[in-house]
């Protein structure tokens, strides 16, 4: 008798047992079907016969790194041979989330800028520290430097001058991210700060990308919302010059090329209301040496289009684009590349275009070719997509 009720309750266990695990195993799957897992580039360069892009990635899809978890993305490293075969993967071991926005190369390795989360409450209330990371050419790490001026700090751009120093460009601003200040930042070869020029703070404002000129900088930006900005300061910090432009978008002015005459040309979004965020143009302005506006076109392919890098490739003028339509408040986006003259003629297009969304970020151009970079969660013929979650994109053009 006795046996039989001991058999009873181990059928009974067993079967509880069952039931909980397909109860988890169902959970599990549903979890995973309505997670999304992220791996980006936001810049590349070529390094001799090899590509080193930068970004973010939670590995959940990685061959050189173990799977992180949900939301918690790491600042990457991503080197790729002459044929894009991804070849190393390596990442920030540094706070819980981070992001490289801009990689540049340097005599003695690499340079990276972006930010990071360092804590539970950091991450909560999204306090960004700004990073500056030294690799050698090894990619390994030889010092890094956290810079946080106010509340939420990050790091956008990285160029080198002619003394080998380090010029970033960023923003510094108080939670919630509603005042703060646009900031440029000079390292030299050992990580120590140099010199810091701040515009506005406490007032809205962002750099995202610089020229070096040989009397100064030239940067672009957000001076307020729906005010995109050009300053030009002398390397003592002094400003030279500025100029406004809009109504913009968030972001302000994107990015900005100098030409062989000294002329600059700049991406950003023109809106005609400030809170009209639905439907709006990509902007290409032309800017003389003194921070003249010369020239104004805009380009629209959907609802919203935005341009947000620029590069000049041989005698033309190449340019990235965003365009798509808001759903749920979020922008579904696809990528086109348009070619334009020195007269900011059109020239040509190309769409890069999937079934979700297909972002491109970056132009890297040498002398007889140019590579573009991004990410995308569709699912695309000539990449390995499962159509859901977000894979690295590069694409070599000559």
């Amino acid at each position: 008798m006795k046996n039989k009720t001991l058999k009873k309750i181990v059928i009974i266990l067993i079967a509880i047992l069952v039931i909980e695990l397909i109860y988890f195993g169902i959970k599990y799957i549903k979890v995973r079907k309505e997670s999304t897992y992220y791996s980006a580039i936001n810049s590349t360069i070529k390094v001799n016969d090899k590509y080193v892009s930068v970004g973010l990635s939670d590995f959940k899809h990685s061959k050189f790194n173990k799977y992180k978890a949900l939301g918690y993305n790491k600042a990457t490293l991503f080197v790729y041979d002459k044929n894009l075969k991804l070849i190393k993967e390596k990442y920030l071991d540094l706070g819980l989330v981070s992001e490289y926005k801009d990689i540049v190369k340097v005599e003695d390795g690499y340079i990276a800028v972006g930010y990071v989360l360092m804590d539970e409450k950091s991450k909560k209330d999204n306090l960004t520290e700004a990073v500056i990371v030294k690799y050698d050419n090894n990619f390994n790490i030889v010092w890094r430097k956290n810079l946080n001026i106010l509340d939420t700090s990050k790091f956008n751009k990285v160029k080198v001058d002619k003394a080998g120093n380090y010029v970033v460009v960023g923003t510094s601003v108080y939670a919630p991210n509603i005042i703060g200040g646009a900031i440029i930042v000079k390292y030299d070869k050992n990580g120590e700060i140099l010199s810091k020029i701040n515009l506005g703070g406490p007032q809205t404002g962002e750099f995202n990308d610089l020229v070096i000129t040989n009397d100064g900088y030239v940067v672009v930006g957000l001076k307020a919302t729906g005010t995109g900005a050009i300053y030009k300061y002398s390397f003592d910090g002094k400003e030279l010059w500025h100029n406004y432009y809009g109504i913009t978008d968030k972001e302000g002015l994107t990015s900005i090329k100098m030409l062989s005459d000294g002329s600059f040309i700049v991406t950003g979004s023109k809106l005609e209301e400030k809170n009209k965020t639905d439907n709006y143009e990509a902007a290409l302005i032309k800017f003389d040496k003194n921070g003249k506006l010369v020239k104004n076109i805009v380009y629209q392919k959907e609802d919203i289009t935005k341009f947000t890098c620029v590069e000049t490739y041989k005698d033309k003028i190449l340019v990235i684009g965003l365009y798509g339509v808001k759903k749920n408040n979020l922008l579904v986006n696809n990528s086109v590349l348009v070619t334009y003259n020195n007269n900011l003629e059109k020239q040509d297009e190309k769409i890069y275009k999937g079934n979700n969304t297909y972002t491109l970020k970056n132009i890297f151009v040498s002398d007889d070719e140019y590579v573009l970079s991004g990410h995308t969660n569709s699912k695309l013929k000539d990449i390995k997509t499962n159509g859901k979650d977000y894979y690295n994109v590069i694409i070599k053009n000559s």
